[in-house]
């Protein structure tokens, strides 16, 4: 049985162990400082919403952190006692679901950004460069399958296995880069807000995106120490 005091414990030692200072977390997770040092001790129990955040941010699943399994990810569930969950299909979706959920909402962010320089051909760029990657992702995946066909993958394969989607890829990185370039040089307004900003005006998806970032430079700086 879930107690708060395994709640503040794990709440606390996620942070520490991730070497996340508390203010930062805090930051990051859209409380105070305060409020996040009440939930961490104990003397105050979150909302649902604040622990699906402290999820995502943490990786982890509400059961961990809620001290009910010992298991990070959570305990297998079978689709029969799950309530409103008929089939293991309907289970393997809503992972998918939450596998997408920050890159769904980092797209959102990104794109909102970009609106804001009020020039349609860096939105263009932008989408170009991103469409390329899932198109490569799909055209990937459907290679794994040779008896399924979207029937719309008519570039050669040789050609796309030689690297020309790839060469594709950092055209678009290429184009959506020049047209930033362009774009101030016509005085267009950059002036990006700061991360308190964004943690204001995108509170469900700000969590989602640091995590991205917080992941990916790790993963960069770990290649640069092999």
């Amino acid at each position: 049985m879930m107690t708060n005091q395994d709640f503040s414990h794990t709440l606390s030692a996620l942070r520490k162990e991730c070497g996340i200072s508390q203010r930062t977390a805090a930051e990051e997770l859209g409380i105070s400082q305060a409020l996040l040092s009440h939930y961490e001790n104990g003397i105050r129990e979150p909302g649902l919403a604040f622990v699906v955040r402290a999820c995502d941010y943490y990786r982890v699943s509400a059961d961990y952190l809620l001290g009910r399994t010992t298991e990070r990810e959570g305990a297998a569930v079978h689709p029969a006692a799950a309530p409103g969950v008929r089939s293991g299909r309907q289970l393997q979706r809503r992972e998918a679901t939450e596998a997408a959920r920050p890159v769904i909402h980092a797209v959102s962010l990104l794109f909102d950004l970009l609106s804001r320089l009020e020039n349609t051909t860096v939105l263009s760029a932008a989408a170009r460069y991103l469409s390329t990657a899932v198109y490569l992702l799909l055209r990937q995946l459907y290679q794994w399958d040779p008896a399924a066909s979207l029937g719309q993958f008519s570039a050669d394969d040789d050609a796309i296995s030689s690297g020309l989607g790839d060469a594709e890829l950092q055209l678009s990185r290429g184009r959506y880069l020049l047209s930033l370039r362009d774009c101030a040089r016509e005085g267009a307004n950059l002036s990006l807000p700061n991360r308190e900003t964004l943690r204001h005006e995108f509170p469900a998806a700000y969590p989602y995106v640091s995590a991205i970032v917080r992941d990916t430079e790790e993963r960069i700086s770990s290649r640069m120490e092999e």
